[in-house]
């Protein structure tokens, strides 16, 4: 998702669940400011720690929950 407006991205990324156990549904993403070189990015792990406005984790069935990294960016 984008808002090419404030220049803001989030990535999901759903996490798979093991052939064993119950399915957790789990779900990690980051929103983030993007510029020129980093608007392509499609991995979590490829974004800048610098860009990172805030962490998201948790279950696509039940609770999503989100961590504001730096609250001086906003």
């Amino acid at each position: 998702m984008t808002c090419s407006k404030n220049k803001i991205r989030c990535i999901l990324q759903y996490i798979g669940d093991s052939w064993l156990g119950k399915p957790k549904h789990r779900v990690e993403g980051v929103i983030y400011r993007y510029n020129d070189a980093t608007e392509d990015l499609e991995r979590i792990k490829d974004v800048p720690t610098k860009a990172i406005l805030a962490k998201i984790v948790g279950s696509w069935m039940n609770q999503l929950y989100y961590t504001i990294v730096d609250s001086k960016v906003l």
